[in-house]
């Protein structure tokens, strides 16, 4: 029997550094890896996490164009115990269907393919439109600026105001370029919706309820 100190000595070894024995010809290396992060970092909607259209009467829809709506105005206020590497991304969640076998009311194809623009679906799921965000112009300080793909390892400056779904975008410091952190920064985005009819039959008794959702995630690095 092996004693027990020995089989959690080798154990922890094992944990600590995979060495191999002396007459082993090959190696292999465990990595332990993270980040500890200010816990203390909330995101919300100053103005309510809502766009309401209300009612839209069927008949003011274009039936051979997208019908664009009046913008509204929501502000995210996000707020940090202390100064925090910070970066916000957005996730579509009526994210655009396979094509095959989508209804005949339907958002347009080159619609459905722009980052820029997130889904509005009905309740049976079919694609009606679209809406944007764009960053409300006079912001100062409030509006992130930079913006990277993936893990954000490369920032460069954001050339529009429109954000594209699945993009980090973070705040520049004074020389424009480089992130800074954040500890209380509030940017306010104008949510713009679009209606593709398409002169499609609804009922005339029909309501048609807009469905859009998108989450504002904070990503630290």
């Amino acid at each position: 029997m092996i004693p027990a100190h020995t089989t959690r000595s080798c154990l922890a070894l094992a944990m600590m550094t995979l060495a191999p024995l002396a007459w082993s010809g090959s190696s292999a290396e465990l990595r332990v890896t993270g980040r500890i992060v200010p816990n203390a970092c909330q995101a919300d909607f100053a103005t309510g996490a809502m766009a309401d259209y209300g009612r839209i009467s069927s008949t003011s829809l274009s039936a051979g164009a997208l019908t664009v709506l009046q913008r509204k105005p929501v502000t995210l206020a996000i707020s940090c115990t202390v100064p925090t590497s910070l970066a916000m991304r957005i996730a579509d969640n009526r994210a655009p269907s396979p094509a095959t076998g989508m209804q005949p009311v339907v958002a347009r194809a080159s619609l459905l393919r722009d980052a820029r623009v997130f889904s509005l679906r009905d309740t049976e799921g079919r694609h009606v439109g679209g809406y944007v965000l764009d960053l409300a112009p006079h912001q100062g300080n409030g509006a992130p600026r930079l913006e990277a793909a993936g893990d954000g390892a490369n920032w460069s400056a954001s050339e529009q105001s429109r954000l594209r779904r699945d993009t980090l975008y973070t705040w520049a410091g004074a020389d424009g370029r480089t992130p800074r952190k954040v500890d209380q920064v509030v940017t306010t985005f104008d949510v713009q919706a679009m209606i593709d009819h398409r002169g499609a039959a609804y009922g005339a008794v029909d309501d048609v309820p807009l469905d859009g959702s998108a989450t504002f995630e904070l990503v630290y690095f």
